[in-house]
């Protein structure tokens, strides 16, 4: 189904976004003054480098968040293969439709937002019916830096429509090759009955994304059995069903132990994390495996979370006071 948005006049965007122009117009002159900029710190994987991350602020925010409610979501269907910011899909679900393959391979997109040109947003939108005026508006709320910028409400969802000529053609070419496709946000992955490092697929796909635009990252191919070592999002595939890694759950055991002893006043090896931190990883875990949480649960019941906080003040290993946000685990879904 083709989708034609026709929207013709700043003043018809500006009753779409229930706003009026002169709040939309003041909105576009300030986009850069109204986007925050974060850097985003994953202790769990130190190497990797910091992302830069915009929060959008303000009428900006309200502009934005109305933009993805009353236009783009009622108007753009998601890609049939994407599991990433889709409503009602997660990464569990990604994993688990890899669950009767036998060999996975998985490899990203670099910079996968940033990649995509304000230029390529902008004739996204004069394909799809606006007005030159309308489409310039859309692309100056919708990024940054010349760029689609990581962490803007609207970044995914026109991402998704970017990708969309180079998911139908893996989408195809899995499909001849019956091989299972899915992707989630910027990290593609394929399972199939035969080892795919010995295939010539992950060449043909990095053949597709540098014909469609994106930048496959290098060096980030991964290959393995989804019986074996097999990895998927963080994932492995566990008796017929997700689970997170044993060095991550291995991880979550010694950081809650390590809490309890801090509490106790004895011996700490840290890093210090807080009591919500721990608690949403805890949740994250039994959210992918239930059957983990009566372990964690009883680790958790164990410590007294006011001793160990009252302990991290007394040795001065609590951060008072931070410059950069930091990033411990994947986005929480909800526990069921």
């Amino acid at each position: 189904m083709r989708i034609v948005l026709n929207i013709e006049t700043l003043g018809e965007l500006a009753t779409l976004l229930a706003t009026s122009g002169e709040m939309l117009d003041s909105t576009l002159t300030r986009v850069g003054s109204l986007s925050r900029v974060l850097t985003i710190t994953d202790l769990d994987r130190p190497r990797k480098p910091p992302r830069v991350v915009h929060s959008p602020q303000g009428s900006l925010r309200t502009l934005q968040t109305r933009l993805l409610r009353n236009v783009l979501l009622p108007r753009f269907d998601r890609s049939a293969d994407s599991y990433g910011g889709v409503p009602g899909r997660n990464h569990v679900g990604c994993a688990e439709q890899h669950l009767r393959q036998k060999f996975v391979y998985s490899g990203d997109i670099r910079n996968f937002y940033p990649s995509i040109h304000f230029e390529r947003v902008r004739r996204l939108f004069r394909e799809l019916g606006c007005s030159e005026e309308v489409a310039d508006a859309i692309t100056r709320l919708t990024t940054q830096g010349h760029r689609l910028a990581q962490g803007f409400i609207t970044s995914p969802i026109i991402a998704d429509r970017m990708f969309r000529p180079a998911d139908l053609r893996i989408a195809a070419l899995c499909e001849k090759e019956g091989l299972i496709y899915t992707r989630f946000v910027d990290d593609l992955i394929i399972s199939g009955p035969f080892d795919l490092k010995k295939s010539g697929i992950p060449r043909t796909i990095a053949e597709i994304l540098v014909r469609t635009g994106f930048p496959k990252q290098k060096d980030k191919d991964r290959f393995g059995s989804i019986t074996g070592q097999g990895v998927i999002l963080g994932l492995r595939l566990n008796k017929g069903r997700a689970d997170v890694c044993p060095s991550y759950h291995a991880e979550t055991v010694r950081r809650l132990k390590d809490a309890a002893r801090l509490g106790s006043g004895g011996h700490f090896d840290g890093p210090y994390f807080t009591r919500e931190e721990l608690y949403g990883r805890l949740r994250f875990v039994c959210w992918v495996n239930p059957n983990r949480m009566a372990e964690l649960t009883r680790l958790w019941r164990g410590s007294n979370w006011a001793r160990i906080h009252s302990e991290a003040e007394a040795r001065n290993i609590v951060a008072r006071s931070r410059r950069s946000v930091t990033a411990r685990s994947r986005t929480l879904a909800p526990h069921p």
